[in-house]
């Protein structure tokens, strides 16, 4: 349990200060940020749809018909993302709103249930993490480089929001932890008596 709430934690940081990167980069620097992540995903579907068919056409066992649908879908899906980097744009502020939406409810399970203020405060941070998730589902701003910035600005905001967040619950973890090992020891002296 303890290891797994390390992990836990331990890939919260690391995520939050990817997407804090990944935001200070969409918000300095849309345009190039937008057709770096385009020509990325574009060469990627190509190299996977070649793949693709290349299996198709050697005539693998395990290979089905489905293949070569999948294969031409994936270089067409690549090729335009490549053409037009721009048309990623679109995509970026529900892929990070979903993402940002799953990631406060998944936390909302581990909050402290108790009144206090530091509950309180993670309390309310997870619910801003949930609206900064749900606009970005919900209202794609006007022209790919004003989305960039917001969806950049948002994820400088959620990281810092999400690293805060995580370092209290882990807090509140340790606290719980060894109030158990307390108790459990007090327990442990009584039944030797």
């Amino acid at each position: 349990m303890k290891k797994s709430l390390q992990n836990l934690f331990v890939s919260s940081i690391i995520s939050s200060v990817i997407f804090l990167v990944i935001g200070l980069l969409l918000f300095i620097r849309p345009e190039s940020t937008i057709s770096l992540i385009s020509y990325i995903f574009g060469g990627l579907l190509v190299i996977i749809g070649t793949n693709s068919l290349i299996n198709y056409y050697r005539g693998k066992d395990y290979v089905s018909t489905f293949e070569i649908v999948y294969g031409v879908l994936s270089i067409i899906g690549g090729l335009i993302l490549i053409i037009n980097p721009k048309a990623i744009a679109s995509l970026i502020p529900l892929i990070l709103g979903f993402w940002i939406v799953i990631s406060s409810l998944i936390k909302l399970k581990y909050i402290d249930r108790e009144k206090s203020s530091k509950s309180t405060i993670v309390l309310i941070i997870t619910i801003l993490m949930l609206i900064l998730g749900i606009v970005l589902i919900f209202n794609p701003f006007e022209g790919a480089v004003f989305i960039t910035k917001m969806i950049g600005l948002f994820l400088i905001i959620y990281s810092i929001l999400d690293i805060v967040q995580s370092i209290m619950i882990k807090n509140d973890v340790k606290k719980v932890q060894k109030a158990v090992k307390k108790i459990k020891k007090n327990t442990k002296i009584i039944d030797e008596e």
